[in-house]
Order: structure tokens, then C-alpha cells, then sequence
């Protein structure tokens, strides 16, 4: 699979500018001499103690699931994936810093409960979409090199922003590729946006895209 096809140029050119900006192998060699400021592992440690971490023995459909969207996408690549008691609808990745770790997605168990097989694949391949990007390890170096925006140089912060939502249409991509249900992808959406469930408002996902397109259209007259 060509991973780079499926970017947006843009996204990728920023991601290149910033890695570049920010010095992103000085910096990965620091981090990976100096074993500081370890993300991955904190979170790990964190994680492992309160979360549950999802295995084809306690959970083989949901291990089923997530294996079947990294077969799609062909990431060869560790992930543990964990279920975090949380009923917010989100998730979160984070990218390993040594090769012999494995990245990280969590999944907070309201997004579990509230999502069908579908929208789930969806969600877990935008995830692994920002691990093939690269885009959760600039994310990282970002972090670490501006903990606090508020600091954070304007021009910068413009090119961060930027960057940060054209990686986000980069991961949908990813996300589209694991779960190609167009109603799916645009329900999971709405849950996510909303936190109702589809079911019990009848939601027509077609009405839905109309009404995007109605925003979409004002804000490129305005």
C-alpha cells in the first residue's frame, strides 16, 4: 500500500516543515539517549494498571476487530491496544520512541459501547493512520518542545494548528480505507460529535452531509 498517496500534500509538507523546524532527529536521539520524558512508557505504566488491554483470550472479537483493520492497512508494526473506563467518546495514540516498544492506542469504553463493529474499524484506523503518518511522533516532539501553547511563537502556533487538522483529514483517509461504509464513517462522526445514539433520532447520514455542505458553502463565501 502506497501510504503516501493517501495523504493530504499539504499535511505532509507541514509535517516535514515542522519535523524539520523543531531539529525532530536531534531531538529523537536526545530523548532515546537521555530516556527522559518517555511518553509512551508513562502512559504504558498507566494503562496497564487501569485499563484493560485488549487480547484474543479475555477479548477475541474485539482483537479480531482492531487485527482486521491492521491487515487492511498492512501496518506490520506492535500496537497494544487498551479499553480505558471512561464515557467519553474518544480515543488516542501515541508512537513508540525505540523499535523494540509497540505503539499505543487507547479506546475510552464509552466509544466502545456506543459504536457498531463498523464505526469501531473506522475510529481504529484513523488511529493507526496517525501512527503510519508519522503524525503521532511529531505530535510528540511538539509536546515536548512547547509544553505550554500559551509560549508557543504565533507563527508557529499557525503552522501547528494548521497542520493539526489537515493530519486529521490524512487520518479519516486511513479511517475510510479500514471501514469503506461512507453511512458508517459519517454516523460514527455524528456519535462522536454528539453523543446521541442514531438509532433513536432515526439519523439519515445523507441529511447530514447536506447540512456539512451547507456550512462548508457559507464559510467559503465568508
Amino acid at each position: 500500500m502506497n501510504y503516501e498517496r493517501i495523504r493530504i500534500t499539504l499535511e505532509r509538507e507541514l509535517g516535514t516543515e515542522l519535523y524539520s523546524l523543531m531539529q525532530g532527529e536531534i531531538i529523537e536521539a536526545v530523548l532515546k539517549e537521555a530516556k527522559i520524558e518517555k511518553i509512551e512508557n508513562e502512559w504504558k505504566f498507566i494503562l496497564e494498571g487501569h485499563s484493560f488491554k485488549v487480547g484474543s483470550q479475555m477479548a477475541p472479537r474485539l482483537h479480531s476487530l482492531v487485527s482486521e483493520v491492521l491487515e487492511k492497512l498492512q501496518f506490520k508494526e506492535e500496537i497494544d491496544f487498551y479499553i480505558t473506563n471512561n464515557p467519553e467518546l474518544n480515543a488516542f495514540s501515541l508512537a513508540r520512541l525505540e523499535e523494540d516498544q509497540s505503539h499505543i492506542v487507547n479506546l475510552n469504553s464509552g466509544l466502545v459501547e456506543r459504536l457498531d463493529d463498523d464505526e469501531l474499524k473506522f475510529v481504529v484506523g484513523h488511529e493507526v493512520g496517525h501512527l503510519i503518518s508519522k503524525n503521532a511522533g511529531i505530535m510528540k516532539l511538539v509536546q515536548f518542545i512547547f509544553p505550554d501553547p500559551m509560549r508557543t511563537p504565533l507563527l508557529i502556533t499557525h503552522k501547528i494548528t494548521l497542520w493539526k487538522k489537515l493530519s486529521e483529514l490524512t487520518a479519516d483517509r486511513f479511517g475510510f480505507l479500514a471501514s469503506p461504509r461512507l453511512d458508517k464513517c459519517f454516523s460514527g462522526f455524528f456519535k462522536l460529535a454528539s453523543g446521541l445514539d442514531t438509532e433513536r433520532i432515526k439519523f439519515d447520514y445523507r441529511a447530514y452531509m447536506r447540512e456539512n455542505e451547507k456550512i462548508l458553502e457559507y464559510f467559503r463565501k465568508e
